[in-house]
């Protein structure tokens, strides 16, 4: 059964997030070249390559794209998991994944339906930001790690020039968002357990982490910095720049892992 008291902390329902996916086809493939994608996928390859898990899990499928690359660079993973509240997700999911073993299912993050200490790598990308109090979700996804797993977890970062620009075209985005600087969530990390913990800002500006809403000039205003980031993209590849200060990265992600 759903776990009550952890949902009175959810900032996102379950028909929350059937509207946001309505009409939206969330199949991606990773393209390498992208700025993102690329260093996205090196960050897995890094936290993982000393555990080499077998059996991945990720809570909330959208990005299973990047899950989905690691078979090729990790031969150790022979079966995917997701879970997700949504059935838009975990059909594009099974998209991806027509050539591994995979099993999506649709639940309750909180009355998940595997056993503990089953995983050796747990993820999720663009969900912890949805609950007010971190350490509930993190302690759902240290109970499905093993001995040695890892956590890893990434969100939008609304600290700086995102935060900023969010607040002055869609507001009421953030009324479903609970982001935390980088330094508090490494410590929300360290506070639930997890250790050899990292938390840093990810990437450059990003007009994808930004709600714009609907409206032609919100769609305007969106195009409009898609187009001014395109060129900061390119030049971050010639000078190798993986980051920048976190009031202008639009992205913060963390890992950890279980002690053993």
């Amino acid at each position: 059964m759903p776990d009550t008291q952890n949902k009175s902390n959810e900032l996102m329902e379950r028909e929350d997030w059937d509207e946001f996916w309505d009409g939206v086809n969330p199949v991606e493939y990773v393209r390498s070249l992208t700025y993102y994608d690329r260093l996205l996928l090196a960050f897995l390859s890094r936290q993982i390559r000393h555990s080499r898990p077998a059996r991945v899990l990720e809570l909330g499928c959208v990005y299973s794209k990047n899950l989905h690359h690691l078979p090729r660079s990790i031969d150790s993973v022979t079966q995917f998991y997701g879970l997700d509240t949504s059935l838009a997700p975990l059909n594009a999911s099974a998209c991806l994944f027509d050539s591994l073993r995979v099993s999506l299912t649709a639940g309750d993050f909180f009355a998940a339906p595997y056993k503990p200490g089953s995983f050796g790598l747990v993820a999720s990308f663009g969900l912890i930001e949805h609950y007010l109090d971190p350490q509930t979700f993190l302690k759902c996804c240290l109970g499905l790690l093993e001995p040695g797993g890892i956590l890893i977890a990434g969100y939008p970062s609304y600290q700086g020039l995102t935060g900023w620009l969010q607040r002055k075209v869609n507001l009421a985005a953030l009324e479903h968002h609970f982001s935390l600087p980088s330094g508090k969530m490494a410590a929300e990390f360290e506070r639930a357990g997890l250790i050899e913990v990292k938390s840093e800002y990810f990437g450059l500006f990003n007009p994808n982490m930004i709600g714009w809403g609907k409206g032609r000039l919100r769609r305007g205003l969106m195009f409009a910095f898609f187009a001014a980031a395109r060129p900061v993209e390119w030049l971050s590849r010639l000078v190798r720049v993986t980051s920048l200060p976190g009031s202008l990265s639009s992205y913060i992600i963390a890992s950890g892992r279980k002690p053993d």
